[in-house]
């Protein structure tokens, strides 16, 4: 059923809102090199963990996922961003190592403000693999890619993971089905929005209105400026 699809896809905008929220946290914390570790190693885990959770909702759910989301594999695996925070999270989780060790605080308009770094634990060694920008930055475009590519399956594969995408007059046509097939799916009635004078349109409004669609919009207008 394409609805239980769309309420596990939950998940997945559960685990993008929680590493956006980590990440706020590490900005706010530059100035207190423990809890920026601290946050920055549970950026990296809820981060990590938004592709882990699409694998798990969408594989073997929805046609085609496999074969797009391969192909979204060998982008990431070719993205030295990516790839360092793949072994980020090893390093964090396996090892329990934390690669947030240098910083900078300077001055600004009177305000002191801290530049965190990525250096390995002993004192002033630098990581081969490093991003070239400092640590807020690094997170920052990383979840951004992450979201692009969250917002990606949403355009892609939205009638399959939101309900709002999925009770459609275009989505039910493809389907060979009715404006009545939906209401009975969703009220297990028949022509329960067939009041005098509705249009089909406003019809199939009052069916999306009726259900739970996608939370995760904002997040699409704070990275991409795109929101569903």
């Amino acid at each position: 059923m394409a609805d239980k699809a769309a309420r596990s896809f939950d998940l997945v905008d559960e685990k993008l809102a929680e590493a956006d929220f980590f990440l706020d946290k590490l900005k706010d914390s530059s100035l207190n090199p423990f809890e920026a570790r601290c946050y920055f190693s549970a950026f990296v885990s809820a981060a990590r963990s938004v592709t882990f959770a699409l694998q798990a909702v969408m594989k073997s759910r929805v046609d085609g996922f496999g074969e797009w989301y391969e192909s979204k594999q060998e982008e990431l695996r070719q993205d030295p961003l990516a790839r360092f925070f793949h072994d980020a999270r090893t390093e964090v989780q396996h090892m329990g190592l934390n690669l947030v060790n240098a910083g900078r605080v300077r001055t600004i308009d009177g305000k002191l403000v801290a530049d965190l770094y990525f250096q390995s634990s002993t004192l002033g060694t630098p990581l081969k693999n490093a991003p070239p920008y400092d640590v807020v930055t690094s997170c920052t475009r990383y979840l951004t890619a992450i979201v692009s590519l969250i917002r990606e399956c949403y355009e892609v594969f939205g009638a399959a993971i939101d309900p709002r995408q999925y009770l459609t007059e275009e989505n039910f046509s493809k389907l060979g089905r009715t404006i009545e097939d939906a209401e009975e799916e969703v009220f297990g009635v028949r022509g329960w929005t067939a009041v005098p004078e509705a249009s089909l349109e406003s019809r199939w409004q009052m069916l999306r209105a009726s259900v739970s669609g996608s939370e995760i919009g904002w997040i699409f207008d704070k990275y991409l400026a795109r929101p569903i």
